[in-house]
């Protein structure tokens, strides 16, 4: 999954949607459209595990250590 696929980030486990945005968080790709999509899918997969309907909370926000 290393391009942006919306369709691919649907169908992938949860496994590799983890292992894929540790990546990119972990490789300073913080502001990619992957990554973003990739934090709204692993958060809503969380949400609807713990009955969470509406998924509401806080999304990834980077900083640049100086």
């Amino acid at each position: 999954m290393s391009d942006f696929d919306s369709a691919a980030i649907d169908s992938a486990s949860d496994d590799d949607l983890m292992h894929r945005l540790f990546d990119l968080a972990t490789h300073g790709d913080h502001e990619s459209s992957e990554l973003l999509a990739l934090d709204a899918a692993v958060y809503s997969r969380l949400a609807a595990a713990y009955g969470e309907t509406t998924p509401t909370g806080p999304t990834l926000a980077y900083s640049q250590a100086a």
